[in-house]
């Protein structure tokens, strides 16, 4: 997983005051058919500030997970920003 791509979009989220949490679950709780996830695990909350930290933090984190499905998702009071960062095959 490399993450250095999305140093930009780390930096708006901390810029703006968005919360960063990644969420991840295995592929036997995605529904093809109606597009839901039931997310397995509690979501991965970034306590950092530092990009490149936090990108070295999430890539250590799910480094063998490759089989998961994880979306690392922006959120603030009134906007939630989804990104996949891996897909499961």
């Amino acid at each position: 997983m490399n993450l250095i791509k999305l140093k930009n979009d780390i930096d708006f989220a901390i810029k703006n005051k968005y919360s960063i949490k990644v969420y991840y679950t295995d592929n036997k709780n995605i529904n093809y058919n109606d597009s839901t996830i039931n997310w397995l695990y509690p979501p991965y909350i970034v306590k950092n500030y530092v990009p490149e930290k936090i990108i070295l933090e999430i890539e250590s984190y799910f480094k063998n997970y490759n089989d998961l499905l994880i979306v690392m998702y922006f959120e603030n009071d009134d906007i939630i920003h989804k990104i996949p960062l891996n897909l499961p095959t």
